[in-house]
C-alpha cells in the first residue's frame, strides 16, 4: 500500500495519543496502589485508649500536685492514710496515755495518805500545853509532813492565856511523836488572847522557840491601836511582837484612855 506524506503525518499523531491515552490510565491506578514506606516503628504509633490518660484526670490530678509542691504544706494522700505511731509503738514506762487508758503508778510517798481529820495535841500532869486540828488531811511519810486545811492551833503563854493561829492551809513538819514547825498561808490570824490580832497572808511557826515569823505585809490590830507594816517577828510566851520595815499607825487616845481606865 502506498501511504503518501500527509497520512503517515496523521498516523504518527494518532499513535502518540494513542501512548498519553494509555499512560495517563496506569498512573491514575497506580495513585491508589498502597503505600510503598516503611509502617512507622512502635515509637510512632498511636497509644491504645486504655492507656491514654484523659485530659480530665490531667486537670484534676495537677492542681492539687502542683500546690503541695509550691508550698511544702499540704500532704500526699499516702501520708495522710498513714496509721499514727501510737497504735503501734510502745509508750515509754511511767507515762500515760489518755486515749488507750494506760496510766503510770505512782508511788504512795508522792501522793502521800488522805486523812479525813487531824488532830496532834501534848498535855503536861493533865494540862494541854499546845493543840491542833485541821480537815482533808493528807500525809506524807517520806517527808514527816503533814498537810491540812482549815488549820487551827492553840497553846498557852507563861501568863496561861490562850494563843491561837488560823489559816486556811498549813503544812505541818513533825519530829516523832511531836511538832518541829509549821507553815501557815492563806487569810493568817494570829489572835494573842482577846487584845490583839495579827493579819498577814503566810507565817512561820517553830515549836521549840514558840516564835512566829513572816516576810508577808503584817496588820496588828489593838483595842486602841492599829499598826501595819512588812515582815513580823513574835515571842508567843512573851506577846511581843515586832515588825520590821515600812511601819505606820494610827491610835486612839480616847479608847486608849478607856482601856487603861477599866
Amino acid at each position: 500500500m502506498h501511504i503518501n506524506k500527509k497520512t503517515s503525518y496523521i498516523l504518527s499523531g494518532l499513535i502518540v495519543i494513542s501512548f498519553f491515552g494509555v499512560g495517563t490510565f496506569f498512573l491514575g491506578n497506580d495513585q491508589s496502589s498502597p503505600s510503598l514506606s516503611p509502617p512507622p516503628g512502635p515509637e510512632e504509633q498511636e497509644a491504645p485508649d486504655s492507656l491514654t490518660p484523659s485530659m480530665n484526670s490531667q486537670s484534676d490530678n495537677s492542681p492539687a500536685e502542683i500546690g503541695q509542691a509550691d508550698d511544702g504544706q499540704g500532704e500526699s494522700p499516702e501520708k495522710m492514710n498513714i496509721a499514727s505511731p501510737r497504735e503501734d509503738t510502745p509508750l515509754p514506762e511511767g507515762e500515760s496515755d489518755s486515749a488507750s487508758g494506760v496510766e503510770s503508778e505512782e508511788p504512795q510517798s508522792s501522793e502521800g495518805f488522805a486523812l479525813k481529820d487531824f488532830h496532834r495535841s501534848e498535855t503536861r500532869n493533865g494540862k494541854l500545853l499546845w493543840e491542833i486540828v485541821g480537815t482533808n488531811a493528807r500525809y506524807f511519810p517520806d517527808e514527816k509532813r503533814v498537810d491540812i486545811e482549815h488549820c487551827l492551833f492553840s497553846m498557852l503563854d507563861k501568863k496561861e492565856k490562850q494563843v491561837i493561829l488560823r489559816a486556811k492551809n498549813a503544812k505541818l513538819y513533825l519530829e516523832g511523836a511531836g511538832l518541829r514547825s509549821a507553815f501557815f498561808s492563806s487569810d493568817v490570824v494570829l489572835d494573842y488572847g482577846s487584845d490583839i490580832k495579827i493579819l498577814t497572808d503566810e507565817a512561820l511557826y517553830e515549836h521549840d522557840k514558840e516564835f512566829v515569823s513572816s516576810d508577808a505585809h503584817v496588820k496588828v490590830i489593838g483595842s486602841w491601836y492599829m499598826v501595819e507594816g512588812d515582815g513580823l517577828r513574835a515571842h508567843l510566851k512573851d506577846e511581843s511582837y515586832e515588825i520590821l520595815h515600812n511601819v505606820s499607825s494610827v491610835i486612839e487616845p480616847k479608847k486608849r484612855e478607856e482601856k487603861q481606865s477599866s
